[in-house]
């Protein structure tokens, strides 16, 4: 019976497990031989086949040396794999699916409900809802096209990730650019811009603390290569496909012009105004609607918050001094402060940072107008306060007079040092400086410091 020796039979078998001519690494180009490499799956598979090889191997050198001594477990002829069933299936190990923004070229499918694997390009492909061919993603770190090939199956159901107020415990992510899963407690968590851990959110339901635990990722906002990369302004945006200004998406007069515009604002005769590229995502929203029982617990500026840990104003934080007392500031800096004596602040952040007495709806207003006590105008802002429209559906309101006061649906109004109407040179009325004086009036006063915004709107 012929034999062969154990080198032979040893070389025989591994070169055999290893021996793939079309995908061997020498014959392949390089950056697919890197994007192999990069691989984790592969990379896995790789080394299983390499590892179920060497095992192999050594099984057949075990086996012709004890059949030499008579041990009688196999011949040189017989197939040694063969005696392993599913040795080789074990090695080969199926890819994951893909979660969150992980490539998943290889296993071409994903973890997360209503999600479908779109190729990039030949090295990378992601996990997402929908693609825009063509185009780059504002949000992506790179600028390179989409194919948006389909790799694999949709997932069932729909998008899982959360928007804000929404419960985001199991899905982990968010559906909006910019925003991060925080945890509130063991039962509840949202998605948000900030969290301040131990502190209160002033637009949650109650003033429950949050732990501020992050679950996932934040979700990416506009990313650097934009303002190089993308267009702007009267700059074509056709090759580009991507605008360089947040909120705003390519929209097309034609075929090989196209212009940067904000979301659904293309309105000019003989433009198509069809949309181009995906639209690039401003910052994400911050503060919102304060909930009734901030508006009684949290402190005003300059008030203390030792206990609420949470202020109500425009861009006004609760900072601790010390152990015992906080104060709501604008800003802190940690050390001595001069206008308290020189004593030392933490300056530790113990709440969120409000932005504005936002009550109607957010930002927040502050809107005023300037009335005559005669004639049809305070008729008319009153019929606007029954309504609840015009200034009356701001978060807050002043109404001002500078012929003396008069009664407004049962407000009086402020009256302040008035100025003569003159003659315009293109004869209208020339009454600028009756206005400055009513902005010292606001400018003076404290309500404009708590809003976010301050309107000036006239009665018609």
């Amino acid at each position: 019976m012929a034999t062969t020796s154990d080198l032979e039979q040893s070389q025989l078998l591994t070169g055999a497990l290893n021996k793939a001519p079309a995908t061997d690494a020498q014959q392949m180009p390089l950056d697919v031989v890197r994007s192999r490499q990069r691989s984790p799956t592969t990379a896995l598979l790789a080394a299983g086949l390499s590892g179920a090889a060497l095992l192999l191997a050594g099984v057949a050198l075990a086996a012709t040396s004890s059949g030499r001594h008579g041990g009688g477990l196999r011949s040189a002829e017989e197939p040694v794999a063969a005696s392993m069933p599913g040795l080789i299936e074990e090695a080969a190990v199926t890819p994951k699916c893909a979660v969150g923004r992980s490539n998943c070229k290889d296993s071409q499918c994903c973890e997360g409900s209503g999600l479908q694997c779109y190729e990039q390009d030949g090295d990378y492909a992601q996990c997402r809802p929908s693609c825009v061919a063509g185009a780059p993603d504002p949000q992506h770190w790179d600028g390179k096209p989409w194919s948006c090939k389909e790799l694999g199956s949709r997932t069932a159901g729909e998008p899982a990730c959360g928007k804000p107020g929404q419960d985001c415990t199991h899905s982990h992510c968010c559906a909006d650019p910019g925003l991060q899963c925080f945890v509130k407690n063991a039962s509840f968590a949202t998605c948000k811009a900030e969290c301040v851990a131990g502190g209160p959110d002033i637009t949650d339901m109650d003033s429950t603390p949050w732990t501020c635990e992050k679950l996932g990722e934040r979700t990416p906002g506009a990313q650097d290569w934009v303002k190089d990369q993308c267009s702007s302004g009267w700059e074509s945006c056709v090759k580009t496909n991507c605008c360089k200004v947040p909120g705003e998406q390519c929209h097309k007069q034609n075929d090989f012009f196209g212009e940067c515009k904000a979301l659904n604002s293309c309105m000019t005769p003989g433009w198509s105004c069809e949309k181009a590229g995906l639209q690039t995502p401003a910052p994400p929203a911050k503060g919102g609607k304060v909930s009734p029982w901030a508006l009684q617990k949290c402190g005003r500026i300059n008030e203390g918050c030792t206990e609420s840990k949470c202020c109500l104003g425009m861009d006004v934080q609760c900072y601790e001094k010390a152990s015992g007392w906080a104060q709501c500031k604008q800003s802190c800096v940690p050390g001595p402060h001069a206008d308290d004596k020189n004593e030392t602040w933490s300056c530790k952040p113990l709440g969120p940072r409000s932005y504005g007495l936002a009550t109607k709806g957010s930002p927040s207003l502050f809107c005023f107008s300037v009335l005559r006590t005669v004639g049809y105008e305070a008729g008319l802002m009153a019929a606007q306060k029954a309504k609840g429209a015009g200034i009356f559906d701001c978060d807050d309101h002043m109404l001002l007079t500078a012929d003396g006061t008069t009664t407004v649906g049962g407000e009086k109004t402020v009256q302040f040092t008035g100025a003569p109407i003159v003659t315009s040179i293109d004869g209208t009325a020339g009454n600028t400086f009756l206005f400055v004086n009513a902005w010292k009036v606001i400018v003076g006063g404290p309500k404009w410091r708590e809003h976010s915004f301050t309107v000036k709107g006239d009665p018609d």
